[in-house]
Parts: structure tokens; C-alpha cells; sequence
């Protein structure tokens, strides 16, 4: 939206929830992708409502952030990037979260060939992976940026 906007403490819970909406839609994606497989439904059923709960939780935070008041006189240079949040964390969480970040991009896609996905579905699994693996190399880029 290009807008910064304040959000009240109250508030903080939904838009933590909103904030992982990704990792909620990757989360659903393979649920619904290994119980349609073991109840041999169509697959491409469990891609439909992958997709609409990835919209929906989109358009859900588009709308709430519109409610929110915009904060006037936002200055973009003093705006902290992601890197730098990133990089206050702590160096060991960093370097955990970056392999479990690659660990679970490739176990996605070795499920997907293990239970011989084809098609849209393998091509989620290929795109959950490339996902994966490049929040783990933003955290590897962030750790070798830190400030010691």
C-alpha cells in the first residue's frame, strides 16, 4: 500500500497473525495436499483451496490495514530495513533459522516426489522450495552483514 500506518497494541495480535498469512497458506497447502493424497480426493481441489485461503488471507489484510490510521509525516530514511531488523536478533537464532529455512524448503519438495505429485501441485512444491531457500540466504546475507 505505501503507506505507513499505526497499529494500537490491541491490534498487534491480528496483524502478527496477518503477518505469517504465507506461512499459513504454505502450512494448508501441504495439509490439505497429504489428506486429499491418503483420501485419494482430486488434488487438484486441495490446489483450489490453497489458493483461495492464500487470497483470502491477503485481501483480509488489505482490509485491515486500510481501517488503520496513516501516520502523516512518515520519513522513508529513517525507516529501519529488514536487514537490520534481522540483524538484531541473535547470531546463533539467525544461522538456526537460516538452515531450517533450507531444511524445510527441501523437505517440502522431497514429499512432494514422495507421494508422486504432478503437475500444479510438484510446481507448488518447486515454488514452497525456492521460497524457503531464499529466506534462508536473506538470513545467511544478514548474518555475514552483522555488525559485530
Amino acid at each position: 500500500m505505501k503507506n505507513a500506518v499505526y497499529i494500537p497494541t490491541f491490534d498487534f495480535k491480528m496483524f502478527s497473525f496477518y503477518r505469517y498469512r504465507y506461512i499459513i497458506g504454505v502450512s494448508s497447502f501441504i495439509v490439505l495436499q497429504t489428506l486429499f493424497t491418503l483420501f485419494h480426493a482430486s488434488v487438484l481441489l486441495s490446489n483450489i483451496l490453497t489458493i483461495f485461503i492464500f487470497v483470502f488471507l491477503e485481501y483480509k489484510f488489505r482490509v485491515f490495514l486500510k481501517e488503520k490510521q496513516k501516520v502523516k509525516k512518515f520519513n522513508k530514511s529513517e525507516y529501519i530495513g529488514y536487514i537490520d531488523v534481522l540483524n538484531k536478533q541473535d547470531p546463533t537464532k539467525m544461522l538456526l533459522k537460516a538452515v531450517l529455512y533450507i531444511a524445510l524448503g527441501i523437505l517440502i519438495l522431497y514429499n512432494g516426489y514422495d507421494k508422486s505429485y504432478v503437475g500444479v501441485s510438484l510446481a507448488f512444491c518447486w515454488l514452497i522450495m525456492i521460497v524457503c531457500v531464499f529466506y534462508g540466504l536473506i538470513q545467511f546475507y544478514a548474518f555475514s552483514k552483522r555488525k559485530s
